[in-house]
């Protein structure tokens, strides 16, 4: 764990806006947790109590620049997905419902 730890803090480091950067406020973390809840990407907040100030505004800076449901809309259109759809259908017919 120790050493998955460092490695985060690592990539983060690396990625930091630098200086002592306020994190984000309460209300702006919660909109963008919201929006990436809505589009099933939830997790992407997983870890967030455990940042540190720095990492959370970085973090924030980083994530406020993805739009939550174009990445949605790319995961639902991988082949796997696709084939799963695929693998549970009736052979030449559709599913009720569909």
């Amino acid at each position: 764990m120790a050493a998955f730890q460092f490695g985060v803090e690592k990539v983060f480091n690396k990625l930091s806006l630098g200086g002592n950067v306020e994190p984000p406020n309460d209300a702006d973390v919660k909109a963008l947790r919201l929006s990436f809840e809505t589009v099933g990407q939830g997790h992407v907040f997983s870890f967030w109590d455990d940042l540190s100030d720095s990492e959370k505004a970085s973090f924030f800076a980083q994530l406020s620049k993805f739009e939550p449901e174009r990445i949605a809309v790319r995961s639902y259109s991988s082949p796997f997905v696709f084939s799963r759809w695929f693998l549970f259908r009736p052979m030449g017919g559709v599913m009720e419902g569909d």
